[in-house]
């Protein structure tokens, strides 16, 4: 059996889908712009939750050395096995800034109370375009919170060194 509906339901009914399907990408862009808002305010924060995920399921440990810093210790997978004897923990992240390793202290590093943090953090500072003595700063703040958080711990910074990938940065890298 058909139901036949007046043609006044049709137009309205064709007028609606038309309103749906021009909402709908509309919510979508302002879901993706809302998060992309939200990677900018925290940035790295998927990379940050799987540490935070690991260390409770894992349990906190103290240990001798943190590694932290920007894809140059992400990548750093044999890590434990080149260094077995240091007790290590590795948390680096993305293309991280000296920046972005100060904002997540307290939740990366300082749960952690490792011995020694080795830090390696400014080679993409440099490639974004921040001036040696904005890296000097925020390697300053780092310093600061984690003389506030760890007292006399030491810090071991590893110096920035040529990438390919930021070659056309080697002059202000090497100042």
């Amino acid at each position: 059996m058909c139901v036949s509906l007046p043609k006044r339901s049709l137009a309205r009914s064709s007028i609606l889908q038309v309103m749906l399907l021009a909402i709908l990408p509309l919510s979508s862009f302002c879901a993706s712009s809302s998060m992309a808002q939200a990677i900018k305010e925290r940035p790295f924060w998927p990379e940050i939750q799987a540490f935070l995920e690991t260390d409770k399921t894992q349990g906190l440990t103290s240990c001798r050395t943190l590694f932290v810093g920007s894809s140059s210790i992400r990548f750093w997978a044999s890590l434990k096995r080149d260094l077995p004897e240091l007790r290590v923990i590795r948390r680096g992240f993305g293309g991280a800034h000296l920046t972005h390793v100060v904002r997540y202290f307290n939740q990366l590093i300082q749960p952690h109370k490792p011995r020694e943090i080795i830090l390696y953090a400014g080679e993409n500072d440099i490639a974004a375009g921040r001036s040696p003595k904005k890296v000097l700063a925020a390697l300053k703040d780092f310093l600061a919170a984690k003389t506030n958080s760890l007292g006399s711990t030491p810090v071991y910074f590893v110096a920035i060194k040529p990438s390919i990938y930021h070659w056309d940065k080697f002059d202000r890298q090497s100042r």
